[in-house]
């Protein structure tokens, strides 16, 4: 399976936020998904492992959550998940807060999410 569009832009965003050296480096048409779950408030997506998703050079493991959106002319707010498993991007999850996940994207606005400590 291919990724989906909104799929490819939340790990552009991604990258562009965190790893803005590698943000131009990845091939999104050489990548593929594992398994893909919908929620209906959301979905999971799981990545096949891939070269191109690997941001560090150490093992690291660890989930980011900066990333959020405005769907369809800014009715719908919802946030993503990025998984990161010895190194690799491994998932993606994006997920509504108070509705069900829309059958139609017809816009998206990200935005970054401010987790102050």
């Amino acid at each position: 399976m291919k990724l989906e569009q909104i799929e490819k832009s939340i790990l552009q965003q991604f990258l562009n936020y965190q790893y803005y050296h590698l943000s131009n480096n990845i091939n999104f048409e050489s990548l593929s998904v594992k398994k893909r779950i919908f929620t209906g408030v959301g979905f999971l997506t799981y990545l096949n492992k891939n070269k191109s998703l690997k941001i560090t050079d150490e093992n690291k493991s660890f989930e980011w959550g900066n990333i959020g959106a405005k769907l369809n002319d800014k009715k719908i707010d919802v946030g993503f998940l990025i998984y990161v498993k010895n190194g690799f991007i491994d998932a993606i999850e994006g997920y509504t807060y108070d509705i069900d996940w829309p059958k139609e994207i017809t816009s998206i606005e990200f935005y970054e999410i401010n987790q102050e400590k």
